[in-house]
């Protein structure tokens, strides 16, 4: 009875003596392992949060100019089926500045009246640009018809149709300043 008293209280002391030990390790160390993140109580999700590298990014010496170029698409589509849907899409790059390499884009969907589809896309933007005043963009635009397919009980949304203009180089707009290009497709 008294050997098994005393390994009892060894395994206890061996047990107590790893606690201690965790406890006693950095908050650095502990800290580091793991997935970077929060849990939210209310939705119970876990969302990740990227760590970051200690490399910072390159500072820009510059003008910041704020900016919106905004591309006013018509689609014309004769071929339409009852299940399709309109994508515009624009890009925007800076040219001709030493910060050169800016580039931003969005997409919209297009809404339908009649046999025609309409979108304006805006380009919503802020750059840092060494030469604001004699810089360009290069605005780029295109379209894609997105139909829906049955095959049994799967759908499948496929791109039916594709196209593109040729890019517009155009002024660099001035800070705070909307920007309207207008295009029309024939699908």
């Amino acid at each position: 009875m008294r050997m098994s008293k005393a390994i009892f209280v060894c395994v206890c002391l061996v047990g107590l003596t790893q606690l201690v030990w965790s406890q006693n390790k950095g908050t650095g160390a502990f800290q580091e392992k793991g997935i970077p993140g929060y849990l939210n109580p209310h939705t119970r999700t876990f969302t990740t949060r990227a760590q970051g590298s200690g490399v910072q990014g390159p500072e820009f010496t510059g003008t910041a100019v704020f900016f919106r170029e905004q591309a006013n698409i018509t689609i014309n589509n004769y071929d339409q089926t009852t299940n399709s849907l309109a994508i515009c899409h624009a890009d925007i790059t800076s040219i001709g500045d030493a910060n050169s390499g800016w580039y931003d884009s969005a997409d919209v969907v297009a809404t339908l009246s009649g046999g025609t589809w309409f979108c304006d896309v805006p380009v919503l933007t802020q750059w840092t640009l060494q030469t604001p005043a004699t810089d360009q963009l290069e605005l780029c635009v295109s379209v894609d018809i997105i139909s829906l397919y049955t095959l049994g009980s799967l759908t499948e949304a496929q791109s039916s149709r594709s196209s593109s203009q040729p890019c517009l180089t155009i002024t660099q707009p001035a800070n705070g300043v909307t920007n309207v290009q207008t295009f029309g497709f024939q699908l």
